[in-house]
């Protein structure tokens, strides 16, 4: 065994049922490309600046009453969480049998 010679090279190319179909190289042109030119020839837009929201300050008793809701809310979660994970503990020790003391 050798390397092929070119005139074998160049029958076996002509003997092909593929000849003439794929000897021309075609660059078509890829995704990223046809992406870069469309971002390229769009105009830049910039967007209309936005003015910050004004803040208003809240009164005494505006911010007791918040501080009070986010205290009863964070007491009312850890209740709800406690609630939650006994009841889970009860059914799932209800369906696997639990641990048996002996």
């Amino acid at each position: 065994m050798g390397p092929v010679t070119p005139e074998e090279r160049s029958a076996v190319i002509n003997n092909s049922p593929l000849h003439g179909r794929y000897e021309e190289v075609i660059d078509r042109e890829s995704a990223y490309e046809r992406l870069k030119n469309r971002t390229e020839s769009a105009p830049a837009v910039k967007p209309a600046p936005k003015s910050p929201p004004r803040r208003r300050s809240d009164t005494p008793f505006e911010a007791m009453t918040k501080s009070a809701a986010r205290s009863f809310g964070r007491q009312l979660a850890t209740a709800g969480r406690q609630a939650t994970t006994e009841i889970i503990r009860g059914v799932l020790g209800s369906i696997l049998g639990g641990t048996r003391r002996r």
